[in-house]
């Protein structure tokens, strides 16, 4: 089974855009999409009996550990997981992607796109956070997740990519043609190229 990231700031489109790729077909595959936080906390559950929020620090060790584990017993050949490489806190970039999948991690996928289009969308959801509303901040947050994924991805010689996402549409298109190629190499060979080769930006 590979196991591909999907991470980008919020607000340059990811949920959309995985919306469109479950809308697409890889007939000979099974792929499962996956939101990150939300597996953590069915997690938590199913595990402890515990919402996520009520676990302590060694509670929530113990699950995240769990991770790898409990992908392998899903059934398909890939688990695209939908996340983010940073938070950021208190103004700083902080890396949270679980330290159990950094390895696990076969490719990695970052969304990006331009600030305006990000402040527009964040404007629309009243969830967000008054100092998201803030172009360099933005900047800071785009900055660090193609920073942070970059590191990720060299220091475990995995493939990465960069998509600008203009389109839903034809973004969600180029993740199911990168998961094929993937997955069809699987097949093949069952191994990785060298990362070198593979970092693209499209």
């Amino acid at each position: 089974m590979k196991i591909i990231h999907i991470g980008g700031a919020k607000g340059v489109g990811k949920t959309t855009t995985l919306d469109y790729l479950q809308r697409l077909t890889l007939p000979s595959y099974t792929i499962n999409t996956i939101a990150l936080s939300t597996f953590l906390y069915d997690l938590a559950n199913k595990r402890l009996g515990k919402n996520w929020q009520e676990l302590d620090f060694n509670e929530r060790a113990t699950i995240r550990k769990s991770i790898p584990d409990e992908m392998l017993q899903l059934q398909g050949d890939a688990v695209i997981l939908d996340s983010h490489y940073i938070d950021m806190v208190e103004g700083s970039p902080k890396l949270i992607v679980p330290v159990e999948l950094h390895n696990w991690i076969d490719v990695h996928i970052i969304i990006e796109a331009n600030t305006s289009e990000i402040l527009s969308r964040r404007l629309k959801d009243q969830s967000t956070r008054k100092r998201d509303l803030n172009q360099a901040y933005i900047n800071t947050e785009l900055v660090a997740e193609r920073s942070e994924a970059t590191a990720l991805a060299t220091r475990f010689q995995k493939p990465i990519y960069f998509l600008y996402n203009s389109n839903f549409e034809a973004t969600a298109y180029e993740i199911m043609t990168i998961t094929e190629r993937y997955l069809s190499r699987s097949r093949k060979e069952d191994n990785h190229e060298n990362f070198i080769s593979h970092v693209e930006c499209c």
